[in-house]
């Protein structure tokens, strides 16, 4: 989608790429790590029902320090506020996904390092 959009209409792209490096700013620029942040598009892409959006941004949050932990805390709010809908149609398929990425087994075994 993004080639598409920077092909036909690259100002749009430019602008968008703007807000979008505003947004993903680390502290102390922004207020927000980004993992934190990864996770709010996480959710966000699912209630929207962008299944491939939430899978990239919940592997990068991972990348980024989330804890599995708090990606499940995070769909367990996409099914209070999208209800057993978005999470039948999206959030189960993203959480099934991301569960058996690499990110997530290294998130795991970063995890039980700490805990140890």
């Amino acid at each position: 989608q993004m080639k598409t959009l920077s092909s036909n209409m690259p100002e749009v792209f430019a602008g968008y790429m703007d807000i979008r490096q505003w947004v993903m700013r680390e502290p102390p620029e922004g207020a927000l790590p980004r993992k934190y942040k990864h996770l709010i598009f996480t959710l966000l892409d699912c209630i929207y029902g962008n299944g491939p959006g939430a899978e990239n941004h919940a592997r990068a949050a991972l990348r980024r320090g989330l804890t599995v932990d708090e990606l499940l805390e995070g769909m367990g709010q996409v099914l209070i506020v999208g209800g057993i809908g978005v999470y039948g149609t999206t959030g189960f398929r993203v959480l099934d996904n991301v569960l058996a990425s690499e990110e997530s087994k290294a998130a795991v075994k970063k995890a039980k390092r700490r805990a140890a």
